[in-house]
């Protein structure tokens, strides 16, 4: 289980379970950013976005330099 907490050790939002994922923890950080009315950074919230692209819609490019 994973826990934001303020200050006191109260939970600023519901407690991450079983999501240990890139996308599962910036998840959380932006919902207990946003719980306190606070504005989570333009890269966080792109985090959140594009962290859990299915397999079947990643590319891969490979370039060459000399």
């Amino acid at each position: 289980m994973v826990r934001v907490v303020d200050e006191q050790r109260r939970d600023r939002t519901r407690p991450l379970r079983r999501q240990w994922s890139v996308s599962g923890i910036a998840d959380l950080m932006v919902r207990s950013l946003e719980a306190t009315e606070k504005a989570a950074p333009r890269w966080l919230q792109l985090l959140r976005e594009t962290s859990d692209v299915p397999a079947a819609q990643v590319e891969t490019a490979i370039f060459g330099m000399s």
